[in-house]
This record gives structure tokens, sequence and C-alpha cells, in this order.
């Protein structure tokens, strides 16, 4: 592998999780990352919710996450149906490079609580 292929890929790297980088939030909100490729890869978007309130995916991400970061300081709950329902995926803050069956391409809402 010549090092300019090393450079490259390391940058991109760099470039995802820059991409990534939190938002500047109001009191009670909490940024969640997420996209629909394993290991941070695919469509990516973050959220910026309030605390608390069963928040929907939207389109294009409804049912296609498959990789999760959760601001520190918060844990957030991810379900299989709209309205914080059906199976759920407790998730302290973190990065998740894959989720467990069902969850990848299968979530629909999730809610967020600071820890």
């Amino acid at each position: 592998m010549k090092f300019t292929s090393i450079f490259v890929a390391v940058g991109l790297t760099v470039c995802q999780f820059a991409a990534a980088a939190p938002k500047a939030r109001s009191a009670k909100s909490v940024d969640v990352t997420w996209w629909t490729g394993e290991n941070f890869t695919g469509q990516t978007d973050a959220d910026g919710i309030k605390t608390d309130n069963c928040t929907p995916l939207q389109t294009p991400y409804r049912d296609s996450i498959q990789s999760i970061l959760v601001d520190e300081e918060y844990s957030c709950t991810f379900y299989t149906a709209d309205s914080c329902g059906g199976d759920h995926l407790y998730m302290s803050s973190g990065p998740y490079s894959t989720l467990p069956s069902p969850f990848p391409n299968n979530t629909l809402s999730f809610q967020c609580t600071q820890n």
C-alpha cells in the first residue's frame, strides 16, 4: 500500500468524525448522529433533539440506520416502531459502529435523557 493511500484513508476517517462534530445546542437538548452504513459510513445526519421527548426518525433514515453516535452525558433508547413503541435498544453515550438485530434497518423512533 502506498503512503498516499494510507494518508487518504486516515483523512477520510477524520473527515467523517469531523462532520459529526456536535452542533451548538440549547439547554436540555442532545445531539445524536446516525449513519446508514456500518462503521460510520453511508448517509449521515445529526439531530439536536429535546431530551425526554419521543422523536421520529425522518426520511431517508427511517428503517435505514446501522451505526450511531450518542452525545456525552446522555443515553438514548431506539425503537422499532413509531411513538417509541415496539422492541427497544438502550444506548449509553458513545459510538456504536454496528447495531444488534433487529435494529439495523428497523428503527423508527428514539428518546434520549441526560445521565
